[in-house]
C-alpha cells in the first residue's frame, strides 16, 4: 500500500493543532483557578472568558480527533519530557513519534489562546 504523502502532511498538521489545543484544555482551568484567587479586580470577568474558551476548545478537539480517524489515524499518547513533549500516533497502521519544543508549544500555545479570545471562530483554519 503507497501511502499518500497529503494525507499524512495533513494528519501531521492536525496532530500538531490536536497537541496544541490539548495543553490549551489542560492549563485553561489552572488558570482560572490561579485568577479565582488572585486579587485582580476583573477576575471573575477573566474567568468566563476563559470557561468559554475552554468549551471551544473542547468542541474543537473534537472535531480534530473525527478527522483524524477519517484520515485513519488517532493519537496513542502524550509524553512531557523536560525540553520537549512527544506524541505517539497511529496512522494507518503504522506508529509514528512527533516531538514538539515546549517553547514553541508555548507560543503556539499563546497565539491560539488571544485568537479564541478574540475571534468568534474555533480553531484557525
Amino acid at each position: 500500500m503507497i501511502m499518500d504523502l497529503k494525507e499524512y502532511q495533513l494528519f501531521t498538521e492536525l496532530l500538531k493543532r490536536y497537541t496544541v489545543l490539548h495543553i490549551l484544555l489542560k492549563v485553561i482551568p489552572l488558570e482560572v483557578q490561579e485568577l479565582r484567587h488572585s486579587r485582580l479586580k476583573l477576575s471573575r470577568l477573566y474567568c468566563r472568558l476563559l470557561e468559554r474558551v475552554h468549551g471551544r476548545v473542547e468542541q474543537d478537539i473534537k472535531l480534530l480527533r473525527r478527522q483524524m480517524a477519517e484520515l485513519g489515524g488517532h493519537i496513542i499518547s502524550e509524553e512531557q519530557e523536560k525540553t520537549f513533549r512527544r506524541v505517539t500516533a497511529k496512522f494507518r497502521g503504522y506508529l509514528y513519534q512527533q516531538r514538539y519544543a515546549n517553547d514553541v508549544l508555548r507560543g503556539e500555545c499563546e497565539e491560539l489562546l488571544l485568537y479564541y479570545m478574540t475571534s468568534e471562530r474555533g480553531v484557525k483554519q
